[in-house]
């Protein structure tokens, strides 16, 4: 039996869009997990498809978003009396990085498209984790900074 992913308040990063696609990441997987219970195995490979989709458009969001803070037309209420904070936590983040991991990461979850639907579900839980507390953690300090 696979139990569905919980979302967790360590999921969120602080930015409102980016933390409603990674509660709808979660959702999607949640989709695959109870197709995999039900034993609808039909259904898995269009779920998958779609979490790959919300998950190429969401590291697109991730993207732009971190983009336009370090180009300075993101305007928060404090932005700009946390300049040097800002600042500081942007080049933490090392965007080609981010961008490379966020390749790999797809990547990962296109290789689970071959698994048998009985192994997939951990693995899924697995990916999403690594993406929001491993690749996430240091974009959660830059809207902290802001």
């Amino acid at each position: 039996m696979h139990s569905p992913l919980a979302w967790n308040i360590g999921f969120a990063i602080g930015h409102p869009e980016i933390d409603a696609q990674h509660r709808q990441l979660v959702v999607l997987i949640n989709d695959v997990i109870a197709a995999v219970e039900r034993k609808a195995h039909d259904k898995v490979p269009a779920l998958l498809n779609a979490l790959a989709a919300a998950a190429a458009e969401h590291f697109q969001t991730e993207m732009a978003i971190l983009r336009e803070l370090l180009s300075g037309a993101h305007q928060s209420p404090n932005a700009r009396a946390k300049t040097g904070r800002l600042a500081k936590a942007l080049a933490n983040v090392g965007l080609e990085e981010h961008r490379t991991q966020h390749s790999l990461l797809l990547n990962r979850l296109d290789a689970l498209r071959s698994l048998s639907t009985h192994v997939v579900c951990p693995h899924l839980k697995d990916w999403f984790v690594d993406h929001v507390i491993k690749q996430d953690s240091r974009i959660r300090a830059v809207f902290q900074a802001i």
